[in-house]
């Protein structure tokens, strides 16, 4: 927590950037198979940073962050082209989980 990001634009105090409220995780996929990943972060503000679907390789690892973060985050994960399991867009994220 607290590592500089360049994605996050957070200024206080003028015109000094603050990184005091980067949160940031790295995912790594343990499976033997190539999974696919969707990640979001919660802000301070209760909304989700959500990303992109991402394709991980065995051992892959992805990072994903929160600007001001409060340390809360969702993935969910499914094998490359399962089609039983359902990962969720942006809008289901943010409507379902907004304020939790």
């Amino acid at each position: 927590m607290g590592q500089a990001c360049e994605k996050c634009e957070y200024y206080k105090e003028g015109y000094k950037r603050d990184h005091s409220g980067n949160y940031q995780i790295d995912l790594e996929n343990t499976c033997k198979d190539l999974i696919e990943v969707k990640v979001a972060m919660q802000e301070k503000n209760g909304t989700w940073r959500t990303f992109p679907v991402k394709a991980l390789m065995p051992q892959e690892k992805m990072t994903a962050f929160a600007c001001q973060g409060t340390g809360k985050y969702l993935y969910w994960a499914r094998r490359v082209n399962d089609t039983e399991v359902l990962l969720p867009s942006d809008h289901e994220i943010l409507t379902s989980y907004a304020g939790r």
